[in-house]
């Protein structure tokens, strides 16, 4: 999959889209190679991620309150 510019994700004069909501406690979101956004909820003990279609799906359960995700190079 060809990789996005900032250009082709952020518009200027065009709203953003709403992928999501009543998430609890969320931090440091990281980005992998092919654009997948993972960001943690602390409170429910989850790893979510956000694919390239913008759907948000649970990608690790049950990871003792994580609070935040770094990118391993």
């Amino acid at each position: 999959m060809k990789a996005r510019g900032a250009g082709e994700i952020l518009v200027a004069g065009k709203p953003w889209d709403l992928l999501g909501q009543g998430y609890q406690l969320t931090a440091d979101s990281a980005v992998d190679k092919d654009g997948n956004v993972y960001f943690t909820d602390a409170r429910t003990n989850r790893i979510l991620k956000i694919d390239l279609e913008g759907k948000v799906r649970t990608w690790k359960e049950e990871t003792n309150g994580t609070h935040g995700v770094a990118q391993n190079r």
